[in-house]
């Protein structure tokens, strides 16, 4: 859906104002797709979309989400990736469970699970990738009751 966190939200709010009657079509969002097949728990999820662009903001920002129970739905943009994960380790702990997703349904796909801290690990400016990331991302982190306890199954 591209009013979901993104700027089609501000489209379709000048559209109603207008008097135009917008239908949805179902189709693929990351945001859905990617909660599926993450394999943290699903039955309660928090979406928040980007996060603000500056650290003092995401860190502020994750401080308002640490408590929150449900599994947490970020998108990312891949430049930005090292430092949104850096961020969410130093507010949240490094053994909070978390995927990130990438690329979903294409032929690159790919689901990078593990501690938050080792997710920085892979994806951080000095990690395994060296930074470099493309595509299109979607991260998620477990909720606060689960934090570092849950396994599938």
């Amino acid at each position: 859906m591209p009013a979901i966190s993104d700027p089609g939200t501000q489209l379709v709010a000048a559209a109603v104002a207008a008097g135009c009657k917008v239908v949805p079509v179902p189709g693929p969002c990351a945001a859905i797709t990617a909660l599926a097949a993450c394999g943290l728990p699903t039955d309660s999820f928090h979406f928040v979309g980007f996060l603000p662009p500056k650290s003092h903001g995401r860190c502020q920002a994750l401080q308002q989400l640490a408590s929150i129970s449900a599994t947490l739905v970020f998108y990312a943009p891949p430049h930005g990736l090292g430092p949104i994960l850096a961020d969410m380790v130093a507010v949240l702990g490094g053994s909070r469970r978390a995927v990130v997703a990438r690329e979903l349904t294409k032929l690159h796909e790919e689901f990078y699970r593990g501690p938050l801290a080792d997710v920085l690990d892979e994806f951080g400016a000095s990690g395994r990738r060296n930074g470099v990331v493309k595509g299109e991302m979607s991260t998620k982190l477990c909720g606060s009751c689960y934090a570092s306890s849950w396994q599938p199954g």
